[in-house]
């Protein structure tokens, strides 16, 4: 699933050593992708849109400086995670 949104919605680079061909989709572009076009069923669909969400809007946050333990507090609050 991540090489397909990759593909589709990554910013394409050059890498001379060829290993690095896109970025992966930031929160912005992933909030802009309609859920149909995950291939998924519906109930994930609602899931990752809801993780989406609450990443644009700060209350779930997943980066290289995040507190784990809260981070998962957060992701647990969502419903569809578990």
């Amino acid at each position: 699933h991540a090489a397909r949104l990759v593909a589709a919605y990554g910013q394409a680079v050059h890498d001379d050593a060829g290993g690095l061909t896109h970025t992966f989709p930031s929160v912005e572009q992933l909030a802009d992708i309609d859920p149909i076009h995950l291939a998924v069923p519906k109930a994930r669909q609602r899931t990752l849109t809801t993780l989406v969400s609450a990443m644009a809007d700060g209350s779930v946050t997943l980066d290289a400086g995040c507190d784990w333990v809260r981070a998962r507090e957060q992701l647990m609050s969502l419903p569809g995670i578990g």
